[in-house]
């Protein structure tokens, strides 16, 4: 997980917050996982990269929103 948030975030706080939010949403989505479908490895990496993604959208429309107003 860290290494997925390491590559993506912008800086290393931004991956360590995101590392949180990852292990948290893992936790609340546990449930979902199907070893059928994928591997554990495979399941949690989606999911982080997936966090990660959502992350950097949040993050560039703040940024366009504090450049219109």
């Amino acid at each position: 997980v860290w290494s997925v948030a390491r590559r993506i975030a912008v800086d290393r706080a931004d991956a360590e917050d995101a590392v949180q939010e990852i292990f948290i949403s893992l936790w609340k989505t546990a449930h979902r996982f199907d070893p059928a479908v994928a591997s554990e490895a495979t399941f949690i990496t989606m999911i982080a990269r997936r966090r990660m993604i959502d992350q950097n959208r949040r993050r560039g429309r703040r940024k366009d929103r504090a450049l219109l107003g």
